[in-house]
């Protein structure tokens, strides 16, 4: 009977303790944070690779036409 109030008074101690919870929260914090970083960098990548296509296209088209005067 005493090992089993002992087991008892450990996993009571052990659900009462929350000393590790902030450090869970932080760990879940920064998960998040760098989830929506690499998001935002892939969608930011797409982006900017458009932005230089369209770039080196219009340079293109205006080099042609400068050619042709």
């Amino acid at each position: 009977m005493m090992n089993a109030l002992a087991g008892k008074r450990f996993f009571r101690q052990l659900w009462d303790d929350y000393t590790g919870a902030t450090a869970i929260e932080y760990g879940l914090i920064a998960a998040l944070i760098a989830l929506v970083l690499l998001l935002s960098t892939g969608s930011l990548g797409e982006t900017m690779v458009l932005m230089f296509e369209n770039l080196l296209g219009a340079a293109e088209t205006g080099k042609e036409a400068a050619a042709g005067e």
